[in-house]
Protein backbone atom coordinates (compact mmCIF):
# COMPACT_ATOMS: atom_id res chain seq x y z
CA UNK A 1 0.00 0.00 0.00
CA UNK A 2 1.22 3.75 -0.63
CA UNK A 3 0.31 6.41 0.79
CA UNK A 4 0.98 9.90 0.95
CA UNK A 5 0.07 12.31 3.52
CA UNK A 6 0.30 16.02 4.09
CA UNK A 7 0.69 18.09 7.37
CA UNK A 8 2.53 19.74 9.42
CA UNK A 9 5.56 17.09 9.06
CA UNK A 10 5.40 18.41 5.25
CA UNK A 11 4.57 15.85 2.79
CA UNK A 12 5.10 12.13 3.39
CA UNK A 13 5.77 9.70 0.99
CA UNK A 14 4.74 5.56 3.44
CA UNK A 15 5.48 2.18 1.47
CA UNK A 16 3.35 -0.15 3.88
CA UNK A 17 3.81 -4.46 3.14
CA UNK A 18 1.07 -6.90 3.75
CA UNK A 19 2.57 -7.49 7.00
CA UNK A 20 2.17 -3.89 8.45
CA UNK A 21 6.04 -2.90 7.89
CA UNK A 22 6.01 0.66 6.76
CA UNK A 23 8.64 2.80 5.83
CA UNK A 24 8.77 6.37 4.45
CA UNK A 25 10.14 9.88 3.88
CA UNK A 26 9.09 13.43 4.04
CA UNK A 27 10.89 17.05 3.67
CA UNK A 28 14.58 17.02 2.45
CA UNK A 29 16.04 13.32 4.15
CA UNK A 30 13.77 12.92 6.70
CA UNK A 31 12.79 9.00 7.12
CA UNK A 32 10.25 7.50 8.86
CA UNK A 33 9.94 3.30 10.07
CA UNK A 34 7.17 1.36 11.95
CA UNK A 35 4.34 -0.74 12.05
CA UNK A 36 1.11 0.29 10.10
CA UNK A 37 -2.01 -1.91 11.10
CA UNK A 38 -5.14 -0.97 11.13
CA UNK A 39 -4.47 3.07 10.35
CA UNK A 40 -2.26 3.23 13.30
CA UNK A 41 1.00 3.32 13.17
CA UNK A 42 3.91 3.48 15.79
CA UNK A 43 7.57 3.82 14.87
CA UNK A 44 10.64 5.86 14.78
CA UNK A 45 11.72 9.30 13.10
CA UNK A 46 14.98 10.39 12.06
CA UNK A 47 15.70 14.22 10.43
CA UNK A 48 18.75 15.89 10.24
CA UNK A 49 21.24 13.23 12.84
CA UNK A 50 18.27 13.60 15.01
CA UNK A 51 15.64 10.97 15.81
CA UNK A 52 12.50 9.88 18.18
CA UNK A 53 9.02 8.32 18.42
CA UNK A 54 6.02 8.81 16.44
CA UNK A 55 2.57 7.62 16.29
CA UNK A 56 -0.47 8.27 14.61
CA UNK A 57 -4.04 7.41 13.84
CA UNK A 58 -5.81 8.02 10.12
CA UNK A 59 -9.36 8.19 10.57
CA UNK A 60 -12.36 9.71 8.31
CA UNK A 61 -9.09 11.30 6.12
CA UNK A 62 -7.96 13.02 8.63
CA UNK A 63 -3.69 11.83 10.61
CA UNK A 64 -3.92 13.27 13.91
CA UNK A 65 -1.10 12.09 16.66
CA UNK A 66 2.23 13.17 18.99
CA UNK A 67 6.12 12.80 18.62
CA UNK A 68 9.14 13.43 20.57
CA UNK A 69 12.86 13.88 20.78
CA UNK A 70 14.82 10.68 21.84
CA UNK A 71 14.29 6.88 21.78
CA UNK A 72 13.71 6.69 25.67
CA UNK A 73 10.12 5.73 26.58
CA UNK A 74 7.56 8.79 27.79
CA UNK A 75 4.89 10.94 26.84
CA UNK A 76 4.77 12.50 23.07
CA UNK A 77 3.49 16.16 24.02
CA UNK A 78 4.53 17.22 19.73
CA UNK A 79 1.58 17.34 17.33
CA UNK A 80 1.64 15.41 14.25
CA UNK A 81 -0.96 16.76 12.12
CA UNK A 82 -1.91 15.91 8.45
CA UNK A 83 -4.86 14.57 6.31
CA UNK A 84 -4.54 11.81 3.56
CA UNK A 85 -3.76 13.17 -0.01
CA UNK A 86 -3.42 9.79 -1.75
CA UNK A 87 -3.90 5.96 -0.59
CA UNK A 88 -2.97 3.45 -2.93
CA UNK A 89 -4.45 0.08 -2.63
CA UNK A 90 -1.86 -1.76 -5.91
CA UNK A 91 0.15 -0.28 -8.33
CA UNK A 92 -1.79 2.05 -10.56
CA UNK A 93 -4.30 2.53 -7.73
CA UNK A 94 -5.35 5.89 -6.72
CA UNK A 95 -7.19 6.43 -4.02
CA UNK A 96 -8.20 10.42 -2.55
CA UNK A 97 -9.42 10.94 1.01
CA UNK A 98 -13.02 11.48 0.27
CA UNK A 99 -13.07 8.27 -2.21
CA UNK A 100 -12.37 6.31 1.04
CA UNK A 101 -14.65 8.44 3.49
CA UNK A 102 -17.32 7.81 0.95
CA UNK A 103 -17.02 4.36 0.32
CA UNK A 104 -16.78 3.53 4.11
CA UNK A 105 -19.92 5.46 4.80
CA UNK A 106 -21.90 4.03 1.65
CA UNK A 107 -20.70 0.29 3.18
CA UNK A 108 -22.48 1.30 6.62
CA UNK A 109 -25.49 2.94 5.02
CA UNK A 110 -25.94 -0.58 3.32
CA UNK A 111 -25.97 -2.74 5.81
CA UNK A 112 -28.87 -0.70 7.78
CA UNK A 113 -30.75 -0.01 4.76
CA UNK A 114 -30.31 -3.29 2.41
CA UNK A 115 -31.08 -3.18 -0.85
CA UNK A 116 -31.58 -6.99 -0.71
CA UNK A 117 -35.30 -6.23 0.70
CA UNK A 118 -38.85 -7.45 -0.66
CA UNK A 119 -39.88 -3.25 -0.61
CA UNK A 120 -37.03 -3.03 -3.19
CA UNK A 121 -37.16 -5.88 -5.17
CA UNK A 122 -40.97 -5.06 -5.94
CA UNK A 123 -40.14 -1.51 -6.66
CA UNK A 124 -37.24 -2.28 -8.62
CA UNK A 125 -39.65 -4.43 -11.05
CA UNK A 126 -42.48 -1.92 -11.24
CA UNK A 127 -39.48 0.85 -12.22
CA UNK A 128 -37.97 -1.30 -15.02
CA UNK A 129 -41.25 -2.13 -16.34
CA UNK A 130 -42.58 1.29 -16.47
CA UNK A 131 -39.87 3.30 -17.35
CA UNK A 132 -39.72 4.46 -20.63
CA UNK A 133 -35.99 4.16 -22.19
CA UNK A 134 -37.37 6.86 -24.97
CA UNK A 135 -37.88 9.58 -21.84
CA UNK A 136 -34.84 12.39 -21.45
CA UNK A 137 -34.40 12.25 -17.47
CA UNK A 138 -35.41 9.33 -15.37
CA UNK A 139 -37.24 10.62 -12.45
CA UNK A 140 -35.04 10.04 -9.99
CA UNK A 141 -32.01 12.25 -11.79
CA UNK A 142 -32.23 15.58 -9.99
CA UNK A 143 -31.91 13.87 -6.63
CA UNK A 144 -29.15 11.75 -8.29
CA UNK A 145 -27.21 15.09 -9.55
CA UNK A 146 -27.41 16.53 -5.99
CA UNK A 147 -25.59 13.93 -4.16
CA UNK A 148 -23.57 14.18 -6.86
CA UNK A 149 -22.71 17.30 -6.81
CA UNK A 150 -22.48 17.16 -2.64
CA UNK A 151 -20.15 14.27 -2.79
CA UNK A 152 -18.31 15.59 -6.00
CA UNK A 153 -18.47 11.45 -6.72
CA UNK A 154 -21.28 8.83 -7.37
CA UNK A 155 -21.27 5.26 -7.69
CA UNK A 156 -23.79 2.29 -8.39
CA UNK A 157 -23.43 1.71 -4.61
CA UNK A 158 -24.70 5.23 -3.91
CA UNK A 159 -27.89 5.34 -5.71
CA UNK A 160 -28.40 1.98 -4.38
CA UNK A 161 -28.24 2.88 -0.96
CA UNK A 162 -29.70 6.03 -0.70
CA UNK A 163 -32.41 6.32 -3.67
CA UNK A 164 -33.38 2.42 -2.74
CA UNK A 165 -33.77 1.74 -6.21
CA UNK A 166 -32.27 -1.58 -8.20
CA UNK A 167 -28.97 -2.23 -10.17
CA UNK A 168 -30.63 -1.45 -13.77
CA UNK A 169 -32.10 1.56 -12.86
CA UNK A 170 -28.85 2.77 -11.50
CA UNK A 171 -27.03 2.37 -14.44
CA UNK A 172 -29.21 4.03 -16.38
CA UNK A 173 -28.84 6.77 -14.35
CA UNK A 174 -25.26 6.93 -14.24
CA UNK A 175 -25.25 6.53 -18.26
CA UNK A 176 -27.62 9.58 -17.99
CA UNK A 177 -24.99 11.86 -15.61
CA UNK A 178 -22.30 10.68 -18.03
CA UNK A 179 -23.95 11.96 -20.99
CA UNK A 180 -24.63 15.17 -19.53
CA UNK A 181 -21.48 15.90 -18.87
CA UNK A 182 -21.11 15.90 -15.06
CA UNK A 183 -19.33 13.04 -13.95
CA UNK A 184 -16.09 10.73 -15.55
CA UNK A 185 -16.54 8.61 -18.34
CA UNK A 186 -14.56 5.88 -16.22
CA UNK A 187 -14.26 5.00 -12.66
CA UNK A 188 -11.32 5.65 -10.14
CA UNK A 189 -9.11 3.17 -11.00
CA UNK A 190 -10.26 -0.22 -8.20
CA UNK A 191 -13.57 1.45 -7.24
CA UNK A 192 -16.96 2.00 -8.68
CA UNK A 193 -17.01 5.50 -8.28
CA UNK A 194 -17.11 8.24 -10.84
CA UNK A 195 -15.97 11.60 -9.62
CA UNK A 196 -17.29 14.49 -10.57
CA UNK A 197 -16.17 16.66 -13.56
CA UNK A 198 -14.29 19.87 -12.12
CA UNK A 199 -16.25 22.27 -13.78
CA UNK A 200 -19.27 20.77 -10.95
CA UNK A 201 -16.76 21.16 -8.66
CA UNK A 202 -17.70 23.74 -5.36
CA UNK A 203 -14.24 25.72 -5.41
CA UNK A 204 -12.80 25.05 -2.20
CA UNK A 205 -12.66 28.05 0.23
CA UNK A 206 -9.47 28.83 1.21
CA UNK A 207 -9.58 32.19 3.56
CA UNK A 208 -12.92 34.24 4.72
CA UNK A 209 -13.84 37.33 6.54
CA UNK A 210 -14.52 37.84 10.63
CA UNK A 211 -17.98 37.55 10.01
CA UNK A 212 -17.98 34.93 7.05
CA UNK A 213 -16.20 32.86 10.02
CA UNK A 214 -18.97 33.30 12.03
CA UNK A 215 -21.65 32.10 9.44
CA UNK A 216 -18.74 28.88 8.98
CA UNK A 217 -18.24 28.25 12.26
CA UNK A 218 -22.48 27.97 13.13
CA UNK A 219 -22.39 25.22 9.78
CA UNK A 220 -19.62 23.31 11.35
CA UNK A 221 -21.48 23.06 14.82
CA UNK A 222 -24.60 22.41 13.36
CA UNK A 223 -23.14 19.30 11.18
CA UNK A 224 -20.72 18.18 14.07
CA UNK A 225 -24.14 17.92 16.18
CA UNK A 226 -26.05 16.24 13.53
CA UNK A 227 -23.48 14.10 12.54
CA UNK A 228 -22.40 13.18 16.34
CA UNK A 229 -18.59 12.88 15.06
CA UNK A 230 -15.85 15.67 14.06
CA UNK A 231 -13.01 15.57 12.10
CA UNK A 232 -10.90 18.44 10.04
CA UNK A 233 -11.71 16.13 7.19
CA UNK A 234 -15.14 15.89 7.53
CA UNK A 235 -15.46 19.93 7.70
CA UNK A 236 -13.34 19.88 4.60
CA UNK A 237 -15.50 17.94 2.42
CA UNK A 238 -18.97 18.81 3.78
CA UNK A 239 -18.35 22.16 3.56
CA UNK A 240 -15.87 22.87 0.75
CA UNK A 241 -13.03 24.15 3.10
CA UNK A 242 -9.38 24.14 3.22
CA UNK A 243 -7.62 22.14 5.78
CA UNK A 244 -6.28 25.53 7.01
CA UNK A 245 -9.75 26.38 7.58
CA UNK A 246 -11.01 23.45 8.79
CA UNK A 247 -8.50 23.07 11.44
CA UNK A 248 -9.57 26.65 12.59
CA UNK A 249 -12.93 26.00 13.05
CA UNK A 250 -11.97 22.43 14.72
CA UNK A 251 -10.49 24.72 17.47
CA UNK A 252 -13.07 27.20 17.62
CA UNK A 253 -15.55 24.35 18.23
CA UNK A 254 -13.03 22.89 21.33
CA UNK A 255 -12.78 26.43 22.87
CA UNK A 256 -16.61 26.53 22.46
CA UNK A 257 -17.25 23.15 24.28
CA UNK A 258 -18.89 21.83 21.70
CA UNK A 259 -16.49 18.89 20.90
CA UNK A 260 -13.59 17.27 23.47
CA UNK A 261 -9.93 18.05 23.05
CA UNK A 262 -7.83 15.75 21.34
CA UNK A 263 -6.77 13.13 23.25
CA UNK A 264 -4.17 11.17 20.71
CA UNK A 265 -6.14 8.21 20.72
CA UNK A 266 -8.55 8.83 17.27
CA UNK A 267 -11.44 11.25 16.66
CA UNK A 268 -12.68 13.87 18.74
CA UNK A 269 -16.21 13.18 21.04
CA UNK A 270 -19.47 15.62 20.40
CA UNK A 271 -20.42 16.98 23.32
CA UNK A 272 -23.71 18.36 23.05
CA UNK A 273 -26.29 15.55 22.14
CA UNK A 274 -28.79 17.77 20.14
CA UNK A 275 -29.03 21.80 18.64
CA UNK A 276 -31.73 22.03 21.34
CA UNK A 277 -29.58 20.77 24.20
CA UNK A 278 -26.86 23.88 22.97
CA UNK A 279 -29.56 26.18 23.47
CA UNK A 280 -30.53 25.38 26.99
CA UNK A 281 -26.85 25.52 27.56
CA UNK A 282 -26.88 29.06 26.05
CA UNK A 283 -29.89 29.95 28.13
CA UNK A 284 -28.08 28.63 31.22
CA UNK A 285 -25.08 30.68 30.42
CA UNK A 286 -26.90 33.72 29.80
CA UNK A 287 -28.73 33.76 32.77
CA UNK A 288 -25.65 32.74 34.91
CA UNK A 289 -23.95 35.99 32.93
CA UNK A 290 -27.26 37.94 34.13
CA UNK A 291 -27.18 36.79 37.87
CA UNK A 292 -23.56 37.88 38.56
CA UNK A 293 -24.12 41.29 36.74
CA UNK A 294 -26.52 42.11 39.05
CA UNK A 295 -24.68 40.98 42.27
CA UNK A 296 -21.36 42.88 40.36
CA UNK A 297 -23.60 46.06 40.12
CA UNK A 298 -25.44 45.59 43.77
CA UNK A 299 -21.91 45.34 45.49
CA UNK A 300 -20.98 48.38 43.89
CA UNK A 301 -23.99 50.07 44.79
CA UNK A 302 -23.41 48.78 48.77
CA UNK A 303 -19.83 49.98 48.60
CA UNK A 304 -20.70 53.53 47.07
CA UNK A 305 -23.43 53.69 49.93
CA UNK A 306 -20.89 52.61 52.59
CA UNK A 307 -18.03 55.13 51.38
CA UNK A 308 -21.15 58.22 51.29
CA UNK A 309 -21.77 57.04 54.92
CA UNK A 310 -18.38 57.20 55.72
CA UNK A 311 -17.79 60.35 54.17
CA UNK A 312 -21.15 61.36 56.10
CA UNK A 313 -19.64 60.24 59.45
CA UNK A 314 -15.88 62.05 58.69
CA UNK A 315 -17.43 64.99 58.01
CA UNK A 316 -19.74 65.48 61.48
CA UNK A 317 -16.50 64.13 63.35
CA UNK A 318 -14.62 67.17 61.85
CA UNK A 319 -17.61 69.28 62.50
CA UNK A 320 -16.87 68.33 66.23
CA UNK A 321 -14.15 69.48 66.37
CA UNK A 322 -14.38 73.24 64.88
CA UNK A 323 -14.84 76.56 67.42
CA UNK A 324 -18.08 78.39 67.00
CA UNK A 325 -17.27 81.89 67.25
CA UNK A 326 -19.55 84.49 68.12
CA UNK A 327 -18.85 88.24 69.30
CA UNK A 328 -20.00 89.81 72.60
CA UNK A 329 -19.22 93.41 73.91
CA UNK A 330 -16.14 93.99 71.02
CA UNK A 331 -14.48 90.17 71.96
CA UNK A 332 -15.15 87.07 69.19
CA UNK A 333 -14.58 83.82 71.66
CA UNK A 334 -15.85 80.39 70.89
CA UNK A 335 -19.88 79.58 72.61
CA UNK A 336 -18.70 75.57 73.37
CA UNK A 337 -15.25 76.56 74.96
CA UNK A 338 -15.10 80.10 75.84
CA UNK A 339 -11.92 80.57 74.75
CA UNK A 340 -11.14 84.12 72.69
CA UNK A 341 -10.15 83.24 68.71
CA UNK A 342 -6.56 84.62 68.99
CA UNK A 343 -6.41 81.92 71.48
CA UNK A 344 -7.83 79.06 69.92
CA UNK A 345 -5.73 77.68 67.31
CA UNK A 346 -6.50 74.10 67.97
CA UNK A 347 -9.25 71.88 67.72
CA UNK A 348 -12.70 72.67 70.33
CA UNK A 349 -12.91 69.79 72.40
CA UNK A 350 -15.91 71.28 74.55
CA UNK A 351 -18.72 71.22 71.93
CA UNK A 352 -20.35 68.09 73.55
CA UNK A 353 -20.39 69.68 77.24
CA UNK A 354 -23.02 72.06 75.72
CA UNK A 355 -21.96 75.42 77.21
CA UNK A 356 -23.26 78.32 75.88
CA UNK A 357 -20.74 80.73 76.52
CA UNK A 358 -21.66 84.75 76.75
CA UNK A 359 -20.46 87.59 78.23
CA UNK A 360 -22.23 88.45 81.68
CA UNK A 361 -22.21 90.68 84.68
CA UNK A 362 -20.59 88.42 87.75
CA UNK A 363 -20.47 90.21 91.42
CA UNK A 364 -20.27 93.68 89.03
CA UNK A 365 -17.89 92.43 86.63
CA UNK A 366 -17.95 91.26 83.27
CA UNK A 367 -17.08 87.96 82.54
CA UNK A 368 -17.30 84.76 79.60
CA UNK A 369 -20.22 82.64 81.57
CA UNK A 370 -22.54 79.96 80.28
CA UNK A 371 -25.91 81.60 80.51
CA UNK A 372 -27.37 78.30 81.09
CA UNK A 373 -26.00 76.84 83.87
CA UNK A 374 -23.61 79.74 85.12
CA UNK A 375 -20.05 77.76 84.70
CA UNK A 376 -17.08 80.36 84.00
CA UNK A 377 -14.42 79.41 81.62
CA UNK A 378 -12.52 77.89 83.91
CA UNK A 379 -14.81 75.04 84.45
CA UNK A 380 -15.82 74.49 80.63
CA UNK A 381 -14.72 71.08 81.21
CA UNK A 382 -18.06 70.34 82.72
CA UNK A 383 -21.12 69.29 81.12
CA UNK A 384 -23.89 72.13 81.06
CA UNK A 385 -26.66 71.10 83.55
Amino acid sequence: MNLIFKGNFGTLEMIVDSKGNAIGNYQKNATIAGKYIDQNFSGEWSNKGMSGLVKFTVNDGALEGNWKKGMEPGPMRSKWKGEVVTMDAGAGSEKTENTVALQENFKKEEEIQSIQSNEVILEEKSSVSSFDLNEEKDKLYEKSLSIAIENECISYTILQSKLLIGANRSKRIIDQLKEAGIIENYPIDGTDLYSLRDEHKTPVKEDCTEEEMKILFKEARDLVIKEQRASASLLQRKLKLSYNLAAQLMEELESARIISSYDGEGARTVLVGSLQELKNRASEEKQRVKEEAAEAKQALRDAAAAEMQAAKEAAKSAKLRQHKFKSSRGILFCKYCGGERKYCYGECHYRKNGHNFVYLKVDGAWEITCNLCGTHTRNKDFNCS
